[in-house]
This record gives structure tokens, sequence and C-alpha cells, in this order.
């Protein structure tokens, strides 16, 4: 039921009329906020007893507000109950790892793949070298054959430096970070490295 719309403006006659007018006026408006009421109360009490305890159940639709919240369920649980986000983000977890993906978003971080995709890792991070320029790098994880390749830059608003490879290891790399002047200096160094 929708409820009527006064009008913005109402008319009230002048002279012998006006009080017949103005109680027209206020029965219009008394009818408004009886129709407002009568419409909370059935909605009211169309929503009461539906679900009072736990166990209850209710017919028709549930609409939900932003935020509405629910426990979260173990990961075993195979009921029809919500799933909230909680539950959903630990079973995709869960399905990756049976899968054979895992995954480190740190700063110093990798990702693999399962074997049904190549068994591929690729790692990353950040590293400060040595006042002489040279740094050990070691991987999050070692890689299971070896790596294929790597890049490795310095951050630098001075022009010219670079990090050089000097050696690519299953667990570790080395580098070499040089200023634009050829020198070799202390300086953080991004690296990616990837393989199988």
């Amino acid at each position: 039921m929708s409820l009527p719309r006064l009008p913005l403006d109402p008319q009230i006659d002048d002279g012998a009329g006006f009080m017949f007018s103005l109680k027209m006026r206020l029965r219009e408006i008394s009818r408004f906020f009886n129709g407002a009421a009568d419409q909370v109360d059935a909605n009211t009490t169309s929503l009461a007893g539906k679900v009072n305890r736990a166990g209850d159940t209710m017919t028709g639709g549930l609409n939900l507000v932003s935020p509405s919240t629910s426990a979260t369920e173990a990961n075993s649980d195979n009921s029809t109950k919500i799933a909230t986000t909680a539950w959903v983000r630990s079973a995709m977890a869960t399905i990756a790892a049976a899968a054979g993906f895992a995954f480190n978003p740190a700063s110093t971080g990798y990702i693999k793949f399962p074997s049904w995709l190549g068994g591929w890792v690729v790692q990353w991070g950040i590293t400060l070298s040595s006042s002489g320029g040279d740094v050990s790098v070691a991987y999050p994880i070692s890689f299971p054959s070896g790596p294929l390749a790597a890049v490795a830059m310095v951050p630098s608003s001075a022009v010219g430096w670079i990090a050089t490879l000097n050696t690519l290891g299953v667990s570790n790399m080395a580098l070499g970070v040089y200023s634009g002047a050829g020198a070799r200096q202390a300086a953080n160094a991004y690296w990616l490295v990837w393989g199988s």
C-alpha cells in the first residue's frame, strides 16, 4: 500500500468556510499519519514471529543490509548456511593449496604454480647491498630445478645506477650495485627471478 501525497501548498478558505477548510486539511494530515502508522504496523506484524531463535525457519526472501554479519563456519561445514567472506577466502586458500599453488605476497615473496602448470616459481624482493656494492640474496624458497632468468634494478633518481647479476643459484643469487660513475655502491636493489 502506498501512502497518498499531501499537497505542498494546501489552500484554506477565508471567511465563513475557514474552520471547515482547516478541519478538512487536518483530517487529511491525520489520514496520512494514520496510514503511515498502519503501514509500519503491517510491516512489523509481517516480520513478527518469523525468526525467534536459532533453528527457526523463515518463509519468503531475506534481504540483508550492509554490513550484515554471520558466524564463520568451519571449512568442513557442508550445510546450506550463509557463507561469510572469511569462509570463502579460507575455502579458496584450501583449494589453491590442494591444487599445488603457494603464495607469499610480502615485499620479498613468491608465487609457486602447481606441477600441472609446469611447476613455475616466480620470486621477487628488495635488498640493500654492502658499501662495496655486493649483495647475496637468499630466495624466500628454493627452486625445485633451478632458476631460468633474473632481472635486477636500482631505484635511484641518479642517472646510470645499475644492478648486475653475478651468480644465479637454486637458493640464492649474487648482485653487484654500481653508481652512474661506475663505482660499486651501497644501495637498494629490486630483483625478480623465475624458474621451475
